[in-house]
């Protein structure tokens, strides 16, 4: 299903390459990958969305659960919800990630 998932979202991507709510997707998708290489370059893409200011929100919170679900250095998680924290526009519902930061 993610293998499936990963193709389909590659596939839209191609045909789309511009469009950064396919990359944000794409991405997404490949978090869940088997391979580390996938994963590295997922999460590479989620940083360079970071970028720009309409996805940074998610990006940001993507990396924050990966970190959190894989164990990642806690004193990246936090300096990346304290970033999240201060972007305006996010959905406020997802403060919980904040709390005691």
């Amino acid at each position: 299903m993610v293998v499936h998932s990963q193709e389909q979202w590659r596939r839209t991507v191609a045909l789309a390459p511009e469009d950064k709510s396919y990359q944000l997707q794409f991405a997404l998708a490949r978090l869940h990958a088997e391979e580390p290489a996938a994963r590295d370059a997922a999460r590479a893409d989620l940083q360079g969305l970071r970028g720009n200011e309409q996805f940074r929100a998610a990006a940001t919170r993507a990396l924050i659960a990966d970190g959190v679900a894989n164990r990642g250095r806690p004193a990246k998680i936090r300096l990346l919800a304290r970033e999240w924290r201060e972007y305006p526009g996010k959905i406020v519902a997802n403060g919980v990630l904040c709390t005691g930061l």
